[in-house]
């Protein structure tokens, strides 16, 4: 519940036109009554909304009929346990209410007929339902990683959607399935029995749904799927626009010679597969990719064939078993990064003298992030304002006339105690006087935080 001392900061902000409102970490536990008030200047100029951070456990959008024009809606990290009545939306974009609660997704997302970017990772999901996700169409992106459904999307799903972004990665795999009990011809039949047919029904649900993806994809993002056969045919619809791929921790002995086909590919992440022998494989690679990851895999041997890949910037080998490195390393021009921690050198590799000086050589572990981040990419977010005293803020405003400036375009209350804003509002009598008390200016000329 709001606390009664603020409910005065909802009425002054339902008189205001702003265009985009976020209320992160403001410890909410429900929608803001001030979305509920029909005929005001916000209903007809709200188009971005963000209540990430919060303790929302309840979304009651049915409620919201008074935002026509939303947007951008964001719902990240909260408690949400059901999305119903999103169809109150008709003009939304952007949907994220990824790090939820949430088990399915509602059927009426199918009224969302002009929703281009869906973010719904991080849940507890129980399934992908094609039924609703094919008649999206206008998704262009959608990423679902980290929630406990398998793949279970139908290979029809996305045929007749404009999809370019597709992030499904899956949750690791309990230790327990990776290791199954030995094969035996007499008893714990049934068990075994069991297990095979587990493993020869997921693997051509994979592959098939692989080839299903229509063309035009740009970025597929599908670790922990067991992948270990990749069909000709995603090869094939891919060719032309593939430009980053991620299959990291899946099952692949080796590296497919239809890789070649893909002509636009810039990353690839094939870290923590079963590769072993990439001597030729190496060379089905196109020699347009800029950032690959092999790391965690039992390579052994480094191709001298490294040197194809003139545009490359981004090279991780760490844990990869090397004892050496070819010398044509060193041709590699573009080099920026090289992770080689954690492998079997018995010195320093020659070859390293020989590289660029702007390039970074790692050859220890360390905790440091990814090096190679693989994610549908999502739409930039809303500006965030600096950190500053609030007691300077009023100095930094550029003033006008009294009545002449226009009202504000973008307010943001983020990280900040109602109690706070209560007391920062209080100096303000009036609508009249908020324009010396929020934080951005349609034009963008003008800043303050809280």
């Amino acid at each position: 519940m709001i606390a009664r001392k603020t409910k005065a900061i909802f009425e002054l902000l339902v008189q205001m036109s702003l265009k985009a409102l976020t209320l992160r970490r403001c410890r909410l536990s429900s929608l803001p009554a001030l979305f509920t008030s029909p005929n005001t200047p916000l209903s007809a100029s709200l188009t971005h909304l963000n209540l990430d951070k919060n303790l929302i456990l309840a979304a009651p959008f049915t409620a919201l009929y008074s935002l026509p024009k939303l947007e951008t809606l964001s719902l990240r990290d909260n408690k949400l346990r059901s999305v119903e009545g999103l169809g109150q939306f008709p003009s939304l974009v952007l949907l994220d209410v990824s790090a939820n609660l949430l088990q399915r997704l509602p059927e009426t997302l199918v009224a969302l007929t002009k929703l281009r970017t869906l973010i719904v990772k991080n849940n507890k999901l129980r399934e992908m339902p094609s039924r609703i996700l094919s008649q999206l169409q206008s998704l262009v992106s959608l990423s679902a990683d980290n929630n406990p459904c398998v793949l279970l999307l139908e290979s029809h799903t996305f045929q007749d959607l404009p999809l370019r972004h597709l992030s499904l990665n899956a949750s690791p795999a309990p230790q327990i399935e990776a290791a199954p009990m030995p094969s035996s011809s007499s008893s714990s039949s049934g068990n075994i029995v069991a297990d095979e047919t587990v493993e020869v029904v997921q693997e051509p649900t994979t592959a098939s749904f692989l080839a299903s993806i229509p063309s035009g994809l740009e970025t597929l993002c599908m670790k922990h799927h067991q992948v270990n056969l990749i069909p000709s045919d995603f090869f094939d619809n891919q060719a032309a626009s593939l430009a980053r791929l991620d299959l990291s921790n899946n099952g692949l002995a080796s590296i497919p010679a239809d890789f070649a086909k893909l002509s636009k590919l810039d990353i690839l992440s094939l870290a923590n597969n079963n590769l072993s022998e990439i001597i030729n494989g190496l060379d089905n690679l196109p020699s347009s990719i800029q950032s690959l990851n092999l790391s965690s895999n039992p390579l052994a041997i480094m191709p001298s064939s490294i040197n194809r890949f003139s545009n490359l910037t981004t090279l991780v080998l760490s844990d990869a078993k090397l004892n050496d490195l070819p010398s044509t390393v060193c041709e590699l021009t573009h080099l920026k990064t090289l992770d080689l921690a954690d492998n079997l050198f018995p010195s320093l590799p020659k070859s390293l003298s020989a590289l660029s000086s702007s390039c970074k050589v790692s050859l220890c572990d360390e905790d440091k992030d990814e090096h190679l981040i693989m994610s549908a990419p999502r739409p930039r977010p809303l500006p965030r304002l600096s950190s500053s005293k609030t007691t300077a803020a009023s100095s930094s405003v550029t003033t006008s006339p009294r009545g002449t400036r226009s009202p504000p375009g973008l307010v943001v209350f983020s990280d900040y105690h109602w109690d706070k804003l209560n007391s920062f509002f209080a100096k303000g009598s009036g609508k009249e006087d908020l324009p010396d008390l929020l934080l951005c200016d349609q034009s963008h000329s003008s800043s303050i935080s809280c």
